[in-house]
């Protein structure tokens, strides 16, 4: 992904989670990206809010909305790390 595509993040998560077998339910910690950005992170939130909604339905269970998950990123407490690299 080149431009933040709130559905292009969704099907990568998605298929990543299908593939890897990793039931939405167990899932209490995701690291994101943020970029800190008012395009981006959006973007990045509702990628995820609408893959774990569709990872949910496929496992019958609707306590979607119940669910919590923590979100951190490394990125945004301490900044991009190019000269690091």
């Amino acid at each position: 992904q080149t431009t933040p595509n709130p559905k292009a993040q969704a099907d990568g998560v998605k298929t990543a989670y299908d593939k890897a077998g990793i039931d939405p339910r167990t899932v209490t910690y995701i690291e994101a990206h943020g970029t800190g950005t008012e395009l981006g992170d959006p973007v990045e939130i509702n990628g995820l809010k609408a893959a774990f909604k569709e990872l949910y339905e496929k496992t019958g269970d609707p306590a979607v909305h119940g669910s919590h998950c923590g979100l951190g990123s490394a990125k945004t407490n301490i900044g991009h790390l190019s000269l690091a690299a």
